[in-house]
């Protein structure tokens, strides 16, 4: 499941600046599992300034009357996750920098989730990216770090440390990116990809082409006038 948030303001009519003011109770797609029926999650150690122990880190399966389904990431950990809250549009939540970072984060790694490792390797990356700024993100060090929990199913810190690495080179804009934020429950991040543009069929190419001949000839007779 890909489907992410906000894909539906287009066809509703609405536009990020219209729902910057508004406020939408989310729930949990699967009742008392925001996880929902992927499960696309593992455990993972992490030691923070919001939060420090054992969490489980993936992608959160969540629903909204008028959004429809949608994935989000948690970006802070000092709050529990909680079904049924009220959430705020907050576009500038997080500074640019940070913001410009979860853009290449989400450019560059978010088609790569697939499955539970995946997923909570993306959602650690994105806690180091909000909450460790000044350690050249490393989960080995800094305001936040992340070990792992033993799994067979692979490496959670490597899969995040991956990701991470690869924020240096990384393309932006590939997705419009969305925070909502809660004072009962965790903030959530999520995004939509940016739409490709629509290459023109051939028949709107002759109309485009035919206007510019038009344009040509009014040029010329004005010219012979």
């Amino acid at each position: 499941m890909k489907k992410i948030a906000f894909a539906a303001l287009t066809a509703l009519g609405l536009s990020a600046a219209s729902t910057q003011a508004s406020t939408i109770t989310i729930d949990y797609q699967v009742s008392g599992n925001p996880f929902g029926s992927d499960n696309f999650y593992m455990p993972v150690r992490v030691d923070s300034d919001g939060y420090d122990g054992t969490v489980h880190a993936g992608q959160f399966a969540m629903t909204n009357d008028t959004l429809g389904d949608f994935i989000a990431f948690c970006f802070e950990l000092s709050q529990t996750l909680r079904d049924g809250r009220s959430y705020d549009y907050a576009p500038t939540v997080l500074s640019e920098s940070v913001r410009d970072n979860v853009d290449r984060l989400f450019s560059s790694a978010y088609e790569l989730v697939t499955d539970g490792l995946t997923a909570a390797g993306f959602q650690v990356a994105l806690w180091e990216v909000v909450e460790d700024t000044s350690t050249g993100f490393d989960l080995a060090s800094g305001s936040f770090s992340a070990r792992d929990v033993r799994s067979s199913s692979g490496s959670v810190v490597n899969t995040a440390q991956g990701f991470l690495d690869g924020l240096s080179g990384a393309p932006m804009g590939l997705y419009e990116i969305d925070y909502l934020v809660s004072s009962r429950s965790q903030d959530l991040i999520t995004a939509q990809p940016v739409p490709t543009p629509v290459p023109l069929p051939a028949g709107g190419l002759l109309l485009i082409s035919g206007f510019a001949g038009i344009a040509g000839l009014k040029r010329l007779k004005k010219r012979a006038a």
